[in-house]
């Protein structure tokens, strides 16, 4: 069987090196190497051989997920959302005190899509941006707070940590990296998220939690760390893609959608990636004549594009462009920078 990311797996056999997968555990793909031939788990650092694994039965993915998968299961509640959506989702959470205080979106997709940036943006719109709580860089105490000895007193007294005693009402908390956690961290959120209660005692302010998270090396999660956040599953938007690169580069849908193509059909092997993000920056380096591994769409920047304008256009001192005359996008743009 040919494996792909999020598929779930059982360990029948384990002679890989290091790997420390367990025999008759389930795991699910993070990332597909070699052809197709080594699969990676993110548990463990683990990879191992396609031959020492069988697809993963329902009753097996639902002893960890809760959920049992058949060809009758009605799937119609997991809707995939674009990432021009996600800005409407907080706007509804965040106007609602109450849905405000008791729900924590979690969005989750692939890297590189943009989640990061729109929730950033939408901070900066309320006016209350904080950089994000990078979660795969902290360990649990920064999350739960710690307990020192009061010298006075002669006891141990629990202390906050100053990035939750700076918040106040109508601020947000942006939690990224959520899933690439240490467990013990992600563990550690648990009663913060669900109670809004410091390790001190004291509340937090009336602020608004939101997650985002990638599915590359998320680790099996208990329900009762899933159920502290409502996922939504967030796919690749074309159009407003597309809509950036026209505002940014000037870029006509004959070139961006050639793009959008190789997004669409990104598997996540080898090293450099074609997601919108890594497309954007490789544009800029192609367009200032910076040598970058993404020369390969170079030919897809030269697409022909043909002047709408009746008459000549000038496109700097030097050059004009004549009345139905073609010229590459990516000169073309070159010559406007």
């Amino acid at each position: 069987m040919e494996y792909k990311i999020g598929d779930w797996f059982n360990v029948v056999e384990n002679k890989t090196s290091g790997c420390k997968l367990k025999v008759g555990e389930i795991y699910r793909v993070s990332g597909v190497r070699w052809g197709g031939f080594v699969l990676q788990t993110g548990l463990h650092g683990g990879e191992i051989y396609e031959s020492n694994v069988r697809q993963a039965t329902p009753e097996e993915i639902a002893k960890v997920t809760g959920i049992k998968i058949n060809e009758n299961t009605n799937m119609s509640h997991i809707k995939k959302y674009k990432v021009g959506e996600i800005k409407g989702i907080l706007e509804g959470i965040y106007n609602d005190p109450v849905i405000r205080r008791t729900t924590v979106p979690l969005f989750m997709s692939n890297t590189g899509l943009g989640k990061t940036y729109v929730i950033q943006e939408f901070m900066e719109e309320k006016g209350v941006y904080k950089p994000p709580f990078v979660l795969s860089q902290r360990m649990p105490f920064e999350v739960s707070g710690m307990a020192l000895v009061d010298k006075e007193k002669d006891i141990m007294k629990y202390y906050d940590f100053d990035f939750l005693l700076e918040l106040k009402d109508g601020d947000i908390l942006f939690i990224d990296e959520t899933y690439n956690a240490n467990p013990l961290t992600l563990s550690a959120f648990l009663t913060f998220l669900e109670s809004r209660i410091m390790i001190s005692g004291k509340k937090l302010p009336d602020i608004m939690i939101v997650a985002a998270a990638n599915p590359q090396g998320k680790p099996v999660l208990t329900p009762q760390i899933h159920r502290r956040f409502l996922q939504y599953d967030i796919v690749f938007d074309d159009a407003s893609w597309k809509n950036f690169l026209s505002k940014k580069f000037f870029m006509p849908k004959e070139v961006s959608s050639k793009l959008c193509n190789l997004i669409k059909n990104e598997d996540f092997t080898g090293y450099n990636y074609d997601t919108s993000a890594d497309l954007d920056k490789a544009i800029e380096m192609i367009i200032k004549g910076i040598p970058t591994p993404y020369d390969d769409i170079i030919p897809m920047l030269n697409t022909l594009i043909q002047n709408p304008i009746k008459g000549r256009v000038k496109l700097n001192k030097n050059k004009y462009l004549e009345e139905n005359e073609n010229i590459s996008w990516l000169e073309l743009i070159k010559l406007k920078k």
